[in-house]
Order: C-alpha cells, then sequence, then structure tokens
C-alpha cells in the first residue's frame, strides 16, 4: 500500500509540473503573439545641399532627430547622377533620439548635377529637394 501511495503521489507530482508547464507556455505564447508590431517610424531630418558654379558635384549634410528614441534607425538617400545612373546611398544610423546630438552625414558628391550654379538650399522632410530622394526610419523596440 506503501509502494501504491508513493508512486500515485510521485504520478500527481508530475501531472501538476507539467500543467504548470504548459500554462507558462500557454501564457508566453499568447503574450508574444498579441504584442504590437514594431513598425518603422519616420525620422525627422534637417539637410543642407551645396553647389558651386565653377564645380561639379555638390556637398551635402543631412541630421537626423526623433522625439523619442528610435532604435536601429537606417537611411536611404538616391538622386540622378550627371551620367544618368541612380546612386543609392543606404547607412545604418543606429540610435536616434531627441538630444541635442543630432546623427548626420556628410558627403561631397562628384557626380551630382550642378548644372553650373551656385546654390545652397537647407530643407527638411517636409520639403526634400526635387532630384533627392529620402528614407529614413527607426522602430521603438531594438530589432531582435
Amino acid at each position: 500500500m506503501k509502494q501504491i501511495s508513493r508512486s500515485l503521489l510521485a504520478a500527481i507530482l508530475i501531472i501538476i509540473v507539467l500543467s504548470v508547464a504548459l500554462a507558462v507556455f500557454v501564457a508566453l505564447y499568447f503574450q508574444a503573439i498579441s504584442q504590437p508590431e514594431n513598425k518603422q517610424i519616420p525620422l525627422s531630418y534637417r539637410g543642407e545641399l551645396t553647389t558651386f558654379s565653377q564645380f561639379p558635384g555638390a556637398y551635402f549634410e543631412i541630421r537626423f532627430n526623433s522625439s523619442k528614441t528610435l532604435f536601429d534607425c537606417k537611411t536611404t538617400i538616391s538622386y540622378q547622377a550627371i551620367n544618368g545612373t541612380q546612386v543609392v546611398i543606404n547607412r545604418n544610423l543606429g540610435l536616434v533620439d531627441s538630444s541635442d546630438s543630432e546623427k548626420s552625414l556628410g558627403f561631397s558628391w562628384s557626380d551630382y548635377p550642378a548644372n553650373n550654379q551656385t546654390v545652397h538650399l537647407v530643407f527638411t522632410e517636409a520639403n526634400p529637394p526635387d532630384n533627392l530622394h529620402i528614407t529614413a526610419y527607426g522602430y521603438e523596440k531594438p530589432l531582435r
């Protein structure tokens, strides 16, 4: 009788442990699928584009910021070069936040169409230059 009750007690204990483990697994599964998607959030930016009439190309600088901390930020900048090819620049920016230290990139483009004019253009995401296409985004949570 003592042997049966120990076996029964062990079986009940195993059933309880497996039930708790299953409940924890199910809870974690539903928590994972119910979390909102980690969507791309656009970054704000301010840029300056300077061309010189005496020199081909342009100098381009762009600064990125966000009203909240965003992770794994990326940007793609593209334009059509003098020879007609499409130039695409991809950069990982990493963490971008609302601090005073904005993430910035600077480029000297020898193949940018300057049209023999000296121009200094300041722009934001609300009014980018016609011949530049800029996308910049980050995520509220780090990517895994």
